[in-house]
């Protein structure tokens, strides 16, 4: 409550329209979450380093490693974190602290990932993690000298990932019910494949071919191998990261005539560059994950290894600026470095990043749904206006 120039007692009243705004964005059910910014901390035993390599679909549940062993050693086993339960280790397949959870399926109860086998020849094996039956190895099949699976399917049935035969290293696509089934490579690029992600319903995967050339291709079970090709101007070289859910959107990078730039590609437009956020001394951009529907890519630039975040009407941004400056959100001093996970709605963000200790850590960041987002910016042109209108009373 304020006194006016009369002495008199004036009521700041509540905004009425942005109370009438709310209510109608609710009205059909829960309240619009607000937008947030968390840290995931790290598992106890080792420097304090969380890494995060996937976010499930629904944006519950983040995964990635931990370092667990003595401060000079890159040990570390695989975690799962939860806003509820925080930060868990899911073990190892051996005895040494050694696993990397690298994807997780959409309501966040299968982890895939690899681990360190201390048994027999094979050293690095795929796995597959669920709630009741703990870590289980994933491969490798008979011949191959080393597994990892680094994507999976929204229901968890379908693995995703490369072993190493003795001809070279291939992508897999695997299933409980049909096992390995190799991901054939472009002859023309080489004869080795590595994957990146893959759709929905593990249908379509994405990565590179390399050998004579490393270039990014889209897989699908009914058609087989596609290579994507590269950007102009540049030397050939191109890789796709992650692909949208039904598997028509593929983000990656490849090289142009400016330099290495993240690129966005469907069937219609091909392979489009994204460009960069600039204040480098050259283009350097890759994008590492996009939303469930190919519309809000993220990825990160060489300009101090700082995240992006892109789409059609405004281009690509930087996301810590996005969060403070239009969510109003305090970071606290934190540098937003990588970003590997993305909700199927884009709402939902996890990545890596230097805290205020400069100690590595990873981080979720929630945005709002446009409906709240409206009303934040509503809110806030009100606010302002009423601040005018006070203004040029009092003066």
């Amino acid at each position: 409550m304020w006194r006016n120039q009369t002495g008199s007692p004036r009521i700041i009243r509540p905004c009425v329209t942005c109370f009438v705004a709310f209510l109608a964005a609710t009205a059909s059910g829960a309240a619009a979450e607000a937008p947030s910014f968390r840290t995931i901390g790290d598992l106890p035993g080792g420097n304090h380093r969380s890494v995060v390599r996937g976010l499930s679909a629904d944006g519950s549940v983040v995964v990635g490693w931990s370092n667990t062993g003595r401060p000079q050693e890159e040990f570390g086993e695989a975690f799962r974190w939860t806003r509820d339960g925080g930060i868990r280790s899911l073990g190892t397949l051996g005895i040494y602290p050694d696993s990397v959870a690298e994807a997780v399926n959409a309501d966040g109860s299968v982890v895939v990932g690899h681990s360190f086998f201390d048994t027999g020849p094979i050293r690095d094996t795929g796995f597959r993690w669920t709630q009741a039956g703990g870590m289980r190895p994933v491969g490798p099949p008979p011949g191959a000298i080393w597994s990892y699976a680094s994507a999976v399917s929204d229901n968890g049935s379908v693995v995703i990932g490369a072993m190493q035969l003795a001809d070279g290293i291939h992508a897999f696509r695997w299933t409980e019910a049909t096992g390995f089934e190799a991901i054939r490579e472009d002859p023309e690029s080489g004869p080795f494949s590595r994957p990146g992600g893959t759709s929905a319903d593990g249908s379509v995967v994405v990565g590179f071919t390399f050998g004579q050339r490393a270039e990014a291709f889209r897989w699908t079970t009914s058609a087989g191998m596609q290579a994507l090709g590269d950007l102009p101007g540049g030397r050939f070289e191109s890789s796709a990261s992650d692909v949208s859910a039904n598997g028509a959107v593929v983000v990656g990078h490849g090289v142009s005539a400016r330099g290495t730039e993240a690129f966005r590609w469907t069937e219609a437009d091909g392979m489009v560059a994204l460009g960069d956020l600039g204040g480098g001394r050259e283009t350097f951009s890759e994008a590492t994950a996009v939303s469930g529907d190919g519309a809000t890519v993220f990825g990160w630039v060489k300009d101090f290894r700082t995240v992006f975040i892109w789409d059609a009407e405004h281009g690509m941004r930087y996301l810590a600026r996005v969060l403070t400056d239009e969510y109003g959100l305090d970071l606290g001093g934190w540098e937003l470095t990588e970003v590997f996970g993305v909700s199927a709605d884009g709402r939902t963000i996890a990545g890596t990043g230097y805290n205020p200790a400069y100690g590595v850590e990873g981080w979720v960041a929630v945005l709002p749904e446009p409906a709240f987002a409206g009303i934040v910016v509503l809110c806030g042109l009100m606010s302002l206006r009423r601040r005018v209108r006070l203004s040029r009373h009092l003066s």
